[in-house]
């Protein structure tokens, strides 16, 4: 099925839209509740203010990502990122 050009709220249960391809679409405010996403490729995709609870994130990979204010379990990213690098450094001496 195509959809194309096309304003419209869907209200979408039991479906399997597996290999489903999404482009230039509006998501915005959208809820996602029991959905499996698992092996999806995203590129050029706006998740600002985006909530995520009970999510699997196992070998999830992100790159090119901006990630101002992101935090995960309460904790900034660019913080934990910090301090990542600096264990990462050899020891003075």
């Amino acid at each position: 099925m195509q959809i194309e050009d096309v304003k419209q709220v869907l209200h979408v249960r039991n479906a399997d839209l597996s290999a489903s391809d999404f482009r230039n679409a509006k998501l915005h405010g959208s809820t996602f509740g029991d959905v499996g996403m698992a092996m999806c490729r995203m590129r050029d995709v706006n998740l600002s203010g985006t909530t995520m609870a009970d999510v699997n994130l196992t070998n999830v990979s992100i790159s090119d990502a901006t990630m101002v204010g992101m935090t995960i379990d309460g904790i900034l990213v660019s913080d934990l990122l910090i301090a990542y690098r600096a264990a990462q450094r050899p020891a003075p001496g």
